[in-house]
């Protein structure tokens, strides 16, 4: 990972990611809190924003969405001066001020994501990205081997599954060697909501659920 240069100012980062084209969602100045750093990596040099810091990201991935994927799973990297973090997809808007959330969902876990309301299986979803073209074309093939090998592993059905547009972590070191695993598994999947329930059944880890709706609720929205 080629990690850009940049100043940090606090502990704790609310950080996003834009590539492309794509347009950067704003939030109220009013939830800006002054002991938190807001980033957005992106490789547009154009984006302006007054709600984050632009950090300028060179892109070298082939497979395009892995950008954005390594720098939302590896945190501990792109964000090493950090304590805690909040990821958040670009498109999704801040509504609150969002600081009581490591308190609230980090007491006793190192990483708090949404639950999956639609679906709690991983085979499951691996079926509805293959129906909706979620998967990288080159990586259909090792995706689904590598879920047959979750399988023969003995990875449950129905283990439950998260919606991972927003990440809270505190960077701890127990924390790191998850995050490596996720990114080993993610490169062979394509699909980061396919791997992580493995990781985190493998490993014994645990990850706090928000049961909420990820995309519309009192926090965010998209």
């Amino acid at each position: 990972m080629e990690v850009p240069s940049y100043s940090p100012q606090n502990k704790i980062a609310v950080y996003t990611t834009i590539f492309g084209r794509r347009r950067l969602i704003e939030f109220p100045d009013e939830f800006r809190e002054d002991n938190i750093d807001y980033l957005c990596f992106t490789d547009n040099p154009n984006i302006k924003s007054n709600s984050y810091q632009i950090i300028y990201y060179k892109p070298y991935w082939d497979i395009k969405v892995f950008h954005n994927r390594e720098i939302k799973i590896l945190c501990h990297k792109i964000l090493s001066a950090y304590d805690y973090s909040l990821y958040v997809d670009g498109d999704i808007r801040i509504r609150t001020k969002v600081s009581p959330l490591f308190d609230q969902y980090l007491q006793n876990a190192d990483m708090a994501i949404f639950k999956h309301l639609r679906r709690s299986c991983l085979y499951d979803e691996l079926n509805v990205c293959l129906e909706k073209n979620k998967i990288p074309t080159s990586l259909i093939t090792s995706a689904k081997n590598q879920l047959s090998e979750y399988r023969k592993e003995g990875f449950p059905p129905k283990y439950g599954l998260t919606c991972n547009r927003c990440i809270l972590r505190r960077h701890s070191d127990s924390l790191k060697p998850i995050l490596e695993a996720w990114w080993k598994e993610y490169q062979i999947i394509g699909r980061d909501q396919l791997c992580l329930q493995y990781i985190q059944w493998k490993y014994k880890y645990s990850i706090n659920s928000i049961q909420d709706d990820c995309r519309r609720n009192h926090i965010f929205t998209s």
